[in-house]
């Protein structure tokens, strides 16, 4: 787990753009994400920006194969 990441501008921009050279939560599509629904209008209107507060990942190894899930993420109005 950590706490205090990217900004949404920044991760949403990536996701929008494909920017295969940056990976962040919301590139990982589940049910997990705590995540305002309507973030986006919310960041449109908002003079300061909204940021992921918390993370947790679930990393699974079988044989020399490693994947990565995202378990959970919070993003907080700064």
């Amino acid at each position: 787990m950590d706490g205090m990441g990217e900004t949404y501008r920044t991760m949403a921009h990536a996701k929008r753009t494909n920017d295969s050279s940056y990976v962040s939560d919301l590139c990982f599509d589940n049910d997990y994400q705590n995540v305002p629904s309507d973030i986006s209008e919310r960041a449109k209107n908002s003079v300061y920006d909204w940021r992921e507060g918390e993370s947790a990942y679930v990393f699974e190894k079988e044989g020399s194969e490693i994947s990565l899930k995202v378990s959970y993420v919070r993003i907080v109005q700064l």
